[in-house]
């Protein structure tokens, strides 16, 4: 995610976090991407991403550590459930100053584990939203 951090320099707050958003779905540049191009603004509505995912999946790489979100559906309701997270969420970000608080915050999004949950984080750092770090490793439960 040191990438979407470069890639997305001297753009706004609010666009590089989507940004951080779409390359997170499939944890993959290419795809990241094509997500960006599609949808440059945030995603609002789930059946118009389905049919798009849907009819572009078959050349649509999703690594494996994204298993959450390996269909067209779930990658759909993922990038909604994203875009209206950072509408929501993205003032109250800013003012996250401890990693408790960020792993709460980024925990709501629909289909972000603990992995992806780890890199939103780092990237949200990254990219000058928070100045939350992680001290730890997040065990399971």
């Amino acid at each position: 995610m040191k990438l979407v951090a470069k890639l997305t320099e001297g753009w706004s707050l609010e666009r590089r976090v989507w940004a951080a958003g779409c390359y997170l779905g499939p944890y993959n540049v290419p795809a990241g991407e094509l997500l960006w191009s599609r949808w440059p603004q945030g995603v609002k509505s789930v059946e118009e991403a389905r049919g798009w995912l849907a009819e572009h999946w078959r050349g649509f790489h999703v690594r494996r550590e994204r298993r959450p979100v390996i269909s067209p559906r779930r990658m759909a309701e993922y990038l909604v459930s994203y875009s209206e997270w950072v509408t929501k969420n993205l003032s109250a970000l800013r003012e996250v100053e401890s990693y408790e608080r960020l792993w709460d915050l980024t925990g709501e999004v629909r289909y972000v584990g603990r992995y992806a949950q780890l890199k939103l984080g780092e990237t949200l750092r990254l990219v000058g939203v928070t100045s939350a770090r992680l001290e730890d490793l997040r065990p399971r439960g």
